[in-house]
């Protein structure tokens, strides 16, 4: 048995059957393009064998939907190809709600087979790996719909080097951000266990504005794009189409959810923990911690406020934002740890703390108004085809 792409954090498990379908039949596609062009199906994950079916026909690779009779499995010519099982004898949880096809249940899976004897058929189960059944087993849970596929010299995506050249320097740039940001978060650390302010102080701080950005940019991922692996990962989910709603559980499309009808409440909190990350790193390099730290707790009291009606808000309605909530237990988790600088006497404010607070802020800000809303409006454009 070969290896198989794995489903992940990162690739669900119906994107990742037709990803394997896709490097078995050896045709030039970027795991990327893939998970792209499935995710921006408007059937996608309700009717799988309808997304896979136009999806490859995209990519230019011959495909068509059949119901065979048990009889016709000697039928099938060329491999792999994608057939239905039934989940419940499989003993398999991943099992994908959709639509009747051909008058069969609605409970099924996906496999892709690759082999077929007289005594046997070998397939694989994205999320359990390689089977090889007696042919009568694999008969009991066959259903007998099928997606045949074929691989003709023209099949591939038209724009495959670009795409893998795009692709590749995603990677790169997503390695270079981590590196940069966990060896800039550790440079400052050691910065400020040397300089003159107590670790207690600000180490703390650190943490909460590090958890605080991620919650942030998991809430971003959710309200730009339902089916993103990774937050369906984080709240549990295996689809949005089989949780309660996603982490944000509806509430952030509503009327609640933004400022002024264009500012979402979303994009302000990523931007207040982002900017107040980068504001306690500059103050950890340039050693003036102790007046940001003092700007950071007025901006921390300012926000409290919200977390009262948010949290009124969601429980008046009865829905909860699992995301929406931890960050607002971090606010107070933040007006906890810099409940110190309240109780000692105050630092004194200087122009280069105001400085560093502007630069801390104005920076992601930047970034976001650059790059961040033009994809948000292409998730939008997405959504509404």
């Amino acid at each position: 048995m070969s290896s198989w792409t794995k489903p992940s954090s990162f690739l669900d498990a119906d994107t990742a059957l037709l990803v394997n379908v896709v490097e078995h039949l050896d045709v030039p596609c970027t795991r990327n393009t893939l998970a792209e062009r499935l995710r921006d199906h408007p059937y996608f994950p309700q009717n799988l064998m309808s997304s896979y079916s136009e999806v490859l026909t995209d990519l230019r690779i011959p495909n068509l939907a059949v119901d065979l009779d048990t009889e016709d499995l000697d039928e099938i010519e060329s491999f792999p190809v994608m057939a239905q099982l039934d989940p419940d004898l499989m003993g398999n949880t991943h099992a994908q709600l959709t639509p009747p096809l051909f008058g069969v249940p609605l409970r099924s899976i996906m496999v892709m087979v690759t082999e077929v004897t007289a005594s046997t058929v070998t397939f694989l189960d994205v999320e359990k790996g390689w089977y090889t059944l007696d042919r009568k087993d694999f008969l009991q849970l066959w259903k007998g719909i099928t997606l045949l596929v074929a691989k003709e010299s023209w099949s591939g995506d038209p724009k495959h080097t670009e795409n893998a050249q795009r692709q590749r320097l995603t990677r790169s740039a997503k390695a270079s951000a981590w590196g940069l940001g966990s060896g800039l978060l550790l440079l400052a650390i050691l910065l400020g266990l040397v300089g003159d302010t107590p670790f207690w102080k600000w180490l703390p701080l650190l943490v909460l504005k590090s958890a605080g950005l991620t919650l942030g940019v998991l809430l971003l991922l959710e309200r730009a794009d339902k089916t993103n692996a990774v937050v369906a990962a984080v709240c549990g989910t295996k689809t949005p189409a089989q949780g309660p709603g996603g982490c944000g559980n509806g509430l952030l499309e509503g009327p609640a959810a933004s400022l002024w009808g264009w500012l979402s409440w979303a994009e302000v909190g990523a931007g207040y923990f982002a900017g107040g990350l980068l504001t306690l790193v500059l103050a950890l390099f340039a050693n003036a911690t102790a007046p940001v730290l003092l700007i950071l707790a007025v901006l921390n009291v300012l926000a409290l406020p919200y977390t009262v009606w948010s949290l009124t808000y969601q429980a008046r309605h009865k829905q909860w934002c699992r995301l929406c909530v931890g960050v607002q237990i971090l606010l107070w988790l933040e007006l906890a740890a810099l409940l110190p600088l309240w109780i000692n006497p105050l630092p004194v404010l200087t122009l280069n703390s105001m400085v560093w607070v502007l630069l801390g802020f104005g920076l992601p800000l930047l970034v976001w108004l650059t790059l961040g809303k033009g994809l948000a409006a292409g998730s939008e454009l997405r959504a509404l085809r």
